[in-house]
């Protein structure tokens, strides 16, 4: 030993020092542990997957990720943590954690996969018919669409319009209408997402007029008073005009005035042109129902056709059970007694406002040999004419 002060050496002070030499520890992985976060996640949604090594030595310390079964995805193969993601269906998947090192050393870790929420996307609503009379019905049906087994249920309601539904549920329901007119929207509404919703609009008809009464009034120009009083009738014939029916009859005052009561009736012929020509028509509505008649007065037992016009002749009138329009266009071809050819084309427009005799417009046009046409319009006429004259004399069939 030397003594650093006085650099002496002393051999009095001697040291022992002993180094023990030992073998190094050898590498060795003993365990993993690993944990998954959280263990049960719906389908596509994430966990997060944590694993950590256990050993003796300087060992490898790395852990190697894989999915041994049910699908998905990692973010990594390596790694002390990773992301799982789940597939978009229900599965449990089996992730295994293993040391990179020695695979021998591992731990599986479960995650149960829920299967997705169902979702509705979409509420689709028909009407069958769209177009109802007053009162009608018309059948409404629901469709729903969605994913992952979604309910289809709905629920229904009225809008605005009236209306009654037969059910508040169920894909098919009745609708009942009110008296019309009316346009009546109904919605029929997802009962697993209320926001989904579709309306369909029906529309409901006026009702049809009740049968009822109008009147017909008149006077009869140059009526002479001191004669014998006479009444005016309305009738109808069959359609070759062999028999007559009387529709109704009223007296004429001493001033010529008069007002003819008409029943409407509840059930009326359908309309038809039959004059022995080529016709064709068309009515609207189609189930308008009319039926016609000449308008005449009886006075000392000669009966006498009226006319509502001096120079046009509307003694023939058309009697209505509702509003509409009939159009018709006639053809008759016949020969004259010096040989020539006439054809003869006749068009017949009618316009009814309400139920009654009411005629707006009738138009006439004539195509002779010499193609010379000439077209004559009556009208139009508000109403009934309210003043008539007497034409030539008829004798009483």
């Amino acid at each position: 030993m030397t003594d650093n002060s006085s650099g002496r050496h002393n051999s009095a002070h001697n040291v022992k020092l002993t180094v023990n030499v030992t073998a190094p520890v050898p590498k060795s992985i003993t365990g993993i542990s690993a944990s998954a976060q959280p263990t049960t996640i719906t389908a596509g949604q994430t966990a997060l997957m944590s694993a950590s090594l256990t050993g003796t030595g300087d060992f490898d310390r790395t852990v190697r990720w894989s999915v041994m079964s049910g699908g998905g995805s990692l973010s990594a193969s390596t790694g002390a943590s990773v992301t799982y993601t789940s597939p978009s269906q229900a599965t449990t998947a089996i992730i295994r954690a293993a040391s990179a090192a020695n695979p021998s050393v591992y731990k599986d870790l479960t995650v149960t996969v829920k299967p997705p929420p169902p979702t509705i996307t979409g509420v689709s609503v028909t009407a069958t018919p769209t177009t109802i009379p007053s009162g009608g019905s018309s059948t409404l049906r629901a469709t729903v669409s969605g994913t992952n087994n979604f309910n289809p249920a709905v629920t229904w309601s009225i809008v605005s319009g009236g209306g009654t539904l037969s059910s508040t549920s169920g894909d098919t329901v009745t609708l009942t209408a009110p008296a019309g007119p009316a346009n009546i929207t109904v919605r029929a509404s997802s009962v697993a997402d209320m926001s989904k919703n579709d309306t369909v609009t029906v529309e409901v008809a006026a009702p049809d007029p009740q049968p009822g009464t109008a009147q017909l009034e008149g006077t009869i120009t140059n009526w002479n008073a001191s004669s014998t009083g006479g009444q005016v009738s309305i009738e109808t014939s069959n359609a070759d005009h062999t028999a007559l029916t009387v529709l109704s009859s009223a007296p004429v005052n001493q001033n010529g005035t008069f007002t003819l009561t008409l029943p409407v009736p509840s059930t009326l012929d359908p309309y038809t042109i039959d004059f022995g020509q080529s016709c064709t028509k068309n009515v609207q509505p189609a189930d308008l129902r009319v039926a016609g008649g000449s308008l005449y007065v009886t006075r000392d037992n000669v009966k006498r056709y009226l006319d509502s016009d001096a120079s046009v002749r509307l003694s023939f009138l058309i009697y209505v059970d509702r509003a509409g329009s009939v159009d018709a266009q006639c053809t008759s071809t016949y020969t004259k007694p010096d040989g020539t050819v006439m054809t003869e084309r006749v068009e017949y427009k009618y316009t009814f406002a309400a139920a009654g005799w009411y005629p707006v417009y009738l138009t006439v046009s004539q195509t002779n040999a010499t193609t010379t046409v000439y077209t004559h319009t009556s009208g139009p006429l508000s109403g009934a004419p309210s003043s008539y004259i007497e034409s030539d004399p008829v004798a009483t069939p």
